[in-house]
């Protein structure tokens, strides 16, 4: 009787032992198939904010180079001029015309950071391995923002200029007495006579090295998009 109860009770001890192994085995598989589908959906998540954040970076490219060009046709409408100040008779009419508003305009750089931010507040950002590149991409918004300032920069000083010439009414009327009158060469003939002209020509020309600082943008950008498309192939 006593050996029926031993085999009957070890028999019961085992399948329990096996049960559990099971259930525990079970549950192992579960959870590492869990990790491994929320590892796979952040990594799509982080995939995801990078390519918004590479769109973002390229925009901003695009309008970099349309900045650029925009100073340097400025800076070079500047140059001209002041190559001809003392011999304006010699100069291109066509080419004065061109420029008779041209060394007053004001313009703007735009910029966005907005995928930047978005990927900050997410915390994704603390969750890329490639430390890196997170460098990169801060490195690219922080030259994006130096070169906006030294922008404002520069066109705040030439406002200052321009608003100095509104002043002046003598000035303002004469300018527009010689401009119906459609005479480019009088016009920057009696232009080359005000200090506030000279000063604004030569900032435009001389007065910001735009070339160095575009370069060093457009390097921090160019590096940042290229890193994102090697680390997520987005290409």
């Amino acid at each position: 009787m006593k050996k029926s109860i031993r085999k009957y009770t070890t028999w019961k001890i085992g399948d329990y032992v096996l049960q559990l192994s099971v259930v525990i085995l079970g549950i192992i598989v579960t959870f590492a198939g869990s990790n491994l589908l929320q590892e796979r959906a952040k990594a799509k998540e982080i995939a995801k904010a990078m390519q918004i954040v590479k769109s973002e970076l390229e925009l901003n490219k695009q309008e970099m180079v349309k900045i650029a060009k925009i100073l340097k046709e400025e800076q070079d409408g500047a140059r001209y001029l002041i190559r001809y100040e003392n011999k304006i008779t010699k100069a291109n009419p066509d080419t004065l015309q061109m420029l008779l508003y041209s060394p007053f305009f004001s313009q703007k750089f735009t910029y966005t950071d907005d995928a930047l931010e978005m990927l900050k507040a997410s915390s994704l950002v603390q969750q890329i391995q490639n430390k890196e590149l997170v460098l990169e991409i801060i490195k690219a918004y922080s030259q994006l923002r130096e070169f906006n300032e030294v922008f404002r920069w520069y066109y705040n000083t030439k406002e200052k200029e321009g608003d100095q010439l509104n002043c002046d009414q003598v000035y303002i009327k004469r300018n527009e007495e010689l401009i119906k009158k459609r005479n480019t060469y009088e016009v920057w003939k009696y232009r080359f006579t005000n200090i506030h002209i000279h000063n604004l020509l030569r900032f435009s020309a001389f007065g910001v090295g735009f070339e160095d600082k575009l370069q060093v943008l457009q390097d921090a950008l160019n590096q940042a998009i290229e890193m994102i498309d090697k680390e997520y192939d987005l290409k």
